[in-house]
């Protein structure tokens, strides 16, 4: 859903700079030669518009191929859009928007090898860009290519600590990898730089708790994501997923029991007469 969004905003911002272009090109210019051929000081010519920062017939042709593009991703016919993301890369090589989004339609279309190449290709014009690090390693994360994922994350990390995103990316990498302490140390920090709002980083918490044996943390992750989802964990978890929570409210209730049942049986062993009287005088 997110990156339909992306792509609305994307065609409104590229319909506003034709917009201008046209503007500036066609409409100031034909404007201020008209206004010379007129008679009296209202009329004097003005000086043909020049823009401080030319834009080459190339640039342009791009951007029309990536708003066509765009347009085709968002009515999902991904193999038009893909088309015509390809054609706006050949027309300007070194427009890292028309590599982001062609990695993007890739990724919708399942075709994550390709993917990775497209973001990769941006990432030479916008090294110091998160989101190109971030989503190229869910790319690799989608292949299974965990170590080159983990890569990705920590650089997405490295440019910006700040973004929840990385940290959560990187546990997603680290737990599949069997890593559960980075993964839940990951998860600390995803949780902590969303104020903790991340809901999906509170329901993966939860389950590397379960697996680290941390039973009453894992429940308390649970009933925190229900909180800020406000609704029930039946209404917001899958089949297994709801299946482990009572699970775990079970164990819990159980291990609680456990623990009250020795505490009874201590506090009554204390209260029985010791069998034999030690003699203090033995030890003067």
């Amino acid at each position: 859903m997110m990156f339909f969004q992306r792509l609305v905003q994307i065609a409104k911002a590229g319909t506003i700079l034709l917009t201008l272009l046209f503007t500036m090109f066609i409409v100031m210019p034909s404007s201020a030669i008209a206004s010379g051929h007129g008679h009296g000081e209202g009329h004097k010519r003005v000086p043909n518009f020049e823009y401080p920062y030319p834009i080459s017939q190339r640039r342009i042709d791009a951007e029309q191929l990536l708003n066509q593009g765009l347009s085709k991703a968002y009515q999902h016919d991904l193999q038009g859009a893909i088309a015509d993301l390809i054609e706006a890369t050949k027309t300007d090589p070194t427009d890292e928007d028309a590599f982001r989004y062609l990695g993007d339609v890739y990724v919708e279309a399942g075709n994550f090898a390709e993917a990775i190449a497209a973001y990769s290709s941006a990432l030479r014009y916008r090294p110091g860009f998160s989101h190109l690090y971030n989503s190229r390693g869910e790319a690799h994360l989608a292949l299974k290519e965990y170590e080159l994922a983990i890569r990705d994350f920590t650089r997405a990390i490295s440019v910006y600590p700040g973004e929840p995103r990385g940290h959560y990316n990187r546990s997603v990498a680290y737990r599949n990898i069997k890593s559960y302490v980075l993964a839940l140390n990951d998860l600390q920090n995803a949780i902590r730089t969303s104020n903790h709002t991340y809901v999906d980083a509170f329901i993966d918490r939860s389950k590397i708790r379960q697996i680290l044996g941390d039973i009453k943390g894992a429940i308390e992750d649970y009933q925190t994501a229900s909180l800020l989802l406000e609704s029930q964990p039946e209404e917001f978890l899958n089949q297994e997923d709801f299946a482990n929570y009572q699970k775990l409210q079970v164990e819990y209730k159980n291990t609680i029991q456990a623990a009250e049942d020795i505490k009874t049986k201590l506090l009554s062993n204390c209260d029985e007469q010791p069998s034999f009287i030690v003699d203090q005088n033995q030890f003067s």
